[in-house]
């Protein structure tokens, strides 16, 4: 089931807006490559990796070999609860 994936711009875009090092195809990719996992299977993460306290929360990492040849890991906090479809 497909979800529908925002990524907040003050907390995730303008984040990575100040990572230094990132190119914006790096940023691109990294936007890009998190609706793609978590539109396809954002249940599945949110069962593995529960946040303890709310059930509608949970983390979610990707990680990117950058144009520079860094690999780069980013950890996300994810609440499900908004979501009109999960």
């Amino acid at each position: 089931m497909p979800y529908d994936v925002r990524l907040d711009q003050t907390n995730v875009l303008d984040y990575l807006d100040r990572c230094e090092g990132l190119t914006g195809e790096d940023r691109a990719r990294i936007v890009d490559g998190t609706r793609q996992e978590l539109g396809d299977a954002a249940d599945v993460f949110r069962d593995r990796n529960q946040y303890p306290l709310n059930p509608d929360c949970f983390w979610y990492d990707f990680g990117l070999m950058t144009e520079a040849r860094e690999y780069r890991h980013f950890y996300f906090w994810c609440d499900a609860a908004t979501a009109g479809s999960g």
